[in-house]
């Protein structure tokens, strides 16, 4: 009864189905092994998030910035060194590139969970995280 007057969403399926294929897979997973809330120490701006993930011999660190319903994120890999990078969520995805710096940005992301996959020798992706 409680189905049929109060139905999942087909988005919330839709969703639930990519985030089912994303956790099996072949890559490794990064794990997120930081994050600083906005304001956490006093000088983070509102809508601010710093997050690191990391496995094996990659790290990923991101700063997320939040404006409304975009997201702009800046990465570094580390190692450094020049990979794609790209950005899932359940609707889709965007790719950038890393330079040899390993430093690569995203600028109007949608505001729903992502993970981060990471191109190059030490191919990780990152577990689902919700700007």
């Amino acid at each position: 009864m409680v189905a049929a007057a109060d139905p999942v969403p087909r988005s919330w399926r839709r969703a639930a189905r990519v985030a089912a294929r994303w956790a099996g897979g072949d890559l490794p997973r990064a794990r997120l092994v930081f994050e600083a809330e906005p304001d956490a120490l006093g000088v983070r701006a509102p809508g601010r998030r710093e997050l690191r993930f990391a496995a094996g011999g990659r790290a990923v660190a991101v700063t997320v910035d939040v404006d409304g319903e975009v997201v702009r994120l800046v990465g570094q890999l580390d190692p450094a060194g020049a990979a794609e990078v790209a950005a899932h969520w359940p609707e889709g995805s965007a790719t950038a590139a890393a330079g040899a710096d390993g430093r690569f940005h995203f600028d109007d992301l949608p505001r729903r969970p992502l993970c981060l996959v990471t191109g190059g020798e030490d191919r990780v992706r990152t577990s689902w995280f919700v700007p």
